[in-house]
């Protein structure tokens, strides 16, 4: 179960290589405020005395100390210049090759420790790889996980195969949570505070256990009939507005997958700032809850701007007419839950629609009030 999610969010990150296909262009990337912000095939934070970091692409790195917090999303991840705040990491492969002081936190297949980090470890991942020493705590999920290094905090570890190398310590508490009894049988070491939990259901997702193909259609059918009622209502009390948001979705997708992006780096970049005022902190759950709204918002948009297209290939679709407008929104769901049965596309599929309709919701008027980058017309 832990293997399919990481291998389906990690697919996930090769969405950016399709939105452009060069290096820190001027349509790629932006600096705000000494915050820098940037997504394309190959993303290098090299510039001075950058603070907040925002950056994704097939392969992102950062060639020069960053300040604050780094930001990083792709399919390949090298942190090769000092960290001074919390480095944020999802990539396919995520290596740390120069020291952190802040926390780390990291979602991937592959993360490599090789330099040391002066705050808190929470990772998961397929393989885990820690050989330089954490000054703080480390929470870590994955199907191999390796200790080959000293954690002065406390070590809680949920895998079916865990190893200790002969330079392993840990300070306070540790824990092993696995559903496999011979889980440290390859360990080299076992610690003297090592305490193991044996929880055979600890992976398992037992939620949809016991569906007979008759719950499984009924579900399938709440599913598609809840995505049509949500995109009718849009469709039928603002006709014109998701008319054309549809179509400049479907005249653009790839622009409006990478607006998406950007937008949604753009908003992450505000919290932050806010967050710098005791004022602005109090907005930070409004934030997070607009943030929602408007991805679904842009989810629901994307769906109905497939259906249109399924409708404009098979014939003339009139905007103008309800029923016209409910079949599409119908069509949209049925598609988008049919790509959501697709093992590892799902997730996927979720991310580029809700990323696209974000980029033609938001977007433009983020480029009106900030001429930051492209403008969806």
């Amino acid at each position: 179960m832990l293997r399919k999610l990481i291998i389906t969010l990690c697919a996930c990150m090769g969405v950016a290589q399709l939105v452009n296909a060069q290096e820190n262009t001027d349509d790629a990337s932006f600096t705000w405020a000494n915050d820098f912000f940037a997504a394309g095939d190959t993303v290098v934070a090299k510039a001075q005395n950058l603070n907040d970091v925002f950056i994704a692409g097939q392969s992102v790195s950062t060639s020069t100390e960053v300040l604050g917090s780094a930001h990083m999303a792709g399919q390949m991840l090298n942190v090769n210049a000092p960290i001074e705040g919390n480095l944020y990491a999802l990539g396919q492969t995520i290596s740390i090759n120069a020291p952190i002081n802040g926390n780390l936190t990291a979602l991937g297949q592959t993360l490599d420790l090789n330099a040391a980090l002066n705050g808190n470890l929470r990772a998961a991942a397929q393989t885990i790889l820690l050989n330089q020493p954490i000054a703080g705590s480390a929470l870590l999920a994955g199907d191999r996980v390796v200790i080959a290094t000293h954690i002065a905090g406390d070590l809680k570890v949920f895998s079916d195969n865990v190893s200790f190398t002969d330079t392993a310590t840990v300070d306070g508490t540790l824990e092993v949570t696995t559903g496999n009894e011979s889980a440290l049988e390859n360990s080299e070491n076992t610690p003297d505070n090592l305490k193991i939990i044996i929880d055979k259901h600890w992976g398992d997702n037992s939620e949809h256990e016991g569906r007979g193909p008759l719950e499984w259609l009924i579900d399938a059918l709440k599913s598609i009939a809840y995505t049509t009622a949500m995109i009718g209502i849009l469709a039928v009390i603002f006709p014109n507005w998701m008319s054309y948001k549809a179509g400049a979705l479907v005249q653009a997708p790839f622009a409006s997958l990478w607006s998406g992006m950007l937008s949604l780096a753009v908003i992450l970049g505000l919290m932050l700032v806010l967050m710098l005022t005791i004022i602005g902190a109090v907005t930070i759950p409004l934030f997070l809850i607009f943030g929602f709204v408007v991805f679904w918002l842009g989810y629901l948009v994307s769906s109905y701007g497939i259906g249109v297209l399924v409708l404009q290939t098979i014939g003339n679709f009139d905007s103008g007419r309800v029923l016209e407008r409910i079949i599409a929104a119908l069509i949209g769901a049925a598609v988008v839950f049919g790509l959501s049965m697709v093992p590892f596309i799902g997730f996927l599929a979720y991310l580029v629609l809700g990323f696209a309709g974000l980029g033609v919701v938001i977007w433009p008027f983020i480029s009106r009030k900030l001429p930051l980058g492209p403008t969806l017309s």
